[in-house]
Formats: C-alpha cells, sequence, structure tokens
C-alpha cells in the first residue's frame, strides 16, 4: 500500500512523476522523511532515487521508513547539504521543496553545472519564490508547469523546469487586445480601468515582476488557486494602504498603492481575460 501525503506533497510526487515517467532516477534534496521517494517508488513513479538531507536526525527517519516500505535496495540515502555529494549523471530529476526560496536558490546557484545536469526540476519554494523564478528565468531554465494549492491555511506553488528549454509565459500581447475589445460594462465591473491594465501589460518590467512573483504558467492558465490568493493579498494590501493613509505615511502609502494597483491589473487578468 502506497504512503499517504498530504496535498502539497501529492502534488509535488505526481509532476515528478510526469518527469520521471517511471524509469528515470529522481534526487530528492532535503528529503526530510523521505516520503515524496517512497510513495514515487511505491507507485512506479521513478526507477530509483536518491535522497538527501543534512541533518542526521531526519536520515535516521527515512531509513527506518525505507526499511519499513522494503525499499532501501531502490533508494541511496546520502547526507549532504545541497547538491555537495551528488555528481553530474546520477539522476535525471531534481526535487526540492520544504525550504524557503533563499536557500533553495542557494542551493540551485551553489553549482550551476550541476543544477544544469538534470533533465527536470521540480521545485517548491515554502516562501519568496521570486528569487527562485528568478535564478530559472536568468540561468535558462525555463518553467514549464506549475500548480498551486492551499493547505493547511498557507499557499503553495510547485513547478517543473528544463534546462535548455524555453518558459511558457502569459500571453502578454494578447491581452492587450482583448482588453480593447471588451465590452465597457465589464470594464467598468472590474475595479480598474481597462486604460490602466493595457499600459502596465504593455511594460516589460511589470511583466517580469508578475510573473517572478506569482508564476508565468499559473497566470497564463489564470489558475484558480493563484486568483483567490491575489484576492486575498490585494484585500490586505488596500487595509495597510487605509491605515498608512490614516496616520499620514505617505511614502509607505505611495508604495502601496503601486502595489494595489499592480494586484489589481493581474486580478483583472486572472478573472475577466482568456
Amino acid at each position: 500500500m502506497a504512503i499517504r501525503l498530504g496535498k502539497r506533497l501529492q502534488l509535488i510526487a505526481d509532476m515528478t512523476a510526469e518527469q520521471a515517467g517511471g524509469t528515470l532516477t529522481v534526487c530528492d534534496v532535503g528529503t526530510d522523511h523521505a516520503h515524496i521517494p517512497i510513495y514515487l517508488l511505491q507507485t512506479n513513479g521513478c526507477g530509483k532515487a536518491i535522497a538527501m538531507d543534512v541533518a542526521d536526525g531526519p536520515l535516521a527517519i527515512a531509513k527506518t521508513n525505507l526499511e519499513l516500505a522494503g525499499l532501501e535496495d531502490r533508494c541511496e540515502l546520502r547526507k549532504s547539504d545541497g547538491l555537495k555529494t551528488f555528481t553530474k549523471g546520477e539522476a535525471q530529476v531534481l526535487v526540492i521543496a520544504g525550504m524557503g526560496g533563499i536557500l533553495m536558490r542557494q542551493i540551485l546557484e551553489e553549482d550551476p553545472e550541476k543544477t544544469k545536469s538534470f533533465q527536470s526540476l521540480v521545485l517548491s519554494p515554502h516562501s519568496e519564490p521570486q528569487l527562485v523564478r528568478s535564478f530559472l528565468r536568468k540561468n535558462k531554465i525555463g518553467i514549464r508547469k506549475e500548480r498551486a494549492v492551499f493547505e493547511d491555511g498557507k499557499y503553495y506553488t510547485v513547478l517543473s523546469a528544463s534546462p535548455g528549454q524555453e518558459m511558457i509565459r502569459p500571453d502578454w500581447d494578447g491581452y492587450q487586445k482583448q482588453i480593447r475589445e471588451m465590452p465597457q460594462d465589464t470594464q467598468k465591473s472590474a475595479g480598474i480601468t481597462a486604460q490602466t491594465a493595457e499600459i502596465l501589460f504593455a511594460d516589460p518590467l511589470f511583466r517580469q515582476e508578475m510573473e517572478d512573483l506569482y508564476g508565468p504558467c499559473l497566470i497564463r492558465n489564470r489558475d484558480p488557486v493563484l486568483r483567490e490568493y491575489v484576492s486575498l493579498k490585494l484585500k490586505s494590501t488596500l487595509q495597510l494602504l487605509s491605515q498608512m493613509q490614516e496616520i499620514n505615511q505617505e511614502e509607505r502609502s505611495l508604495a502601496l498603492k503601486g502595489k494595489a494597483g499592480a494586484l489589481q491589473a493581474l486580478l483583472f487578468l486572472l478573472t475577466f481575460l482568456s
């Protein structure tokens, strides 16, 4: 019987299985208790696995879990700080999850040649995903798929990317055309003028910032979980803006107005455009 995973880990495992195709070797960095490698091996989601962690405690529990599942011969455990004990060619799919964007970026950029040696990367930063997406963009590791999930009161993103492939991006030019052809009644109900949205969608800096912060594939696919997240983020930003205006914090208010405007434009895209 396969190990049971929560919503976030299940999404990571499913996206990893898509990339591994049941035969490739998966390297799981920061494996903790090796739940993802065990699930993948039990469900034929990968051929073999390398499970790595920097701490002895999690590795000891991972060893016990593998033995109980009878999978110790198909999953190699290693103590490793990031990819330091990994050798290029040992695995084709890299999984990194359960850590913040700062640490994840550090692992990826510490040895770019190792990072680019994988056919696919499946990444799920707990925070600051823009740092990870920015690294991938700058290093020509194209994001090909993204999913968002809400679990235990928090929003998570899982993405898969491939070195040397083009990033799948939103159709910003197409969105501008849709806005120009949109009925006036629809424009009024959006909470932002079509002219403002069109100007923002044409701005390369706005495009890049939105893609790094919220995910190019999530935006392109108008992911419903992302729409919910952006809506809540806009609401909290407007509440904070109101508080700053009440105490005459002009500089902070100006910055929040800009942030709110960007969120309104993004929500406009996610809700009304196709």
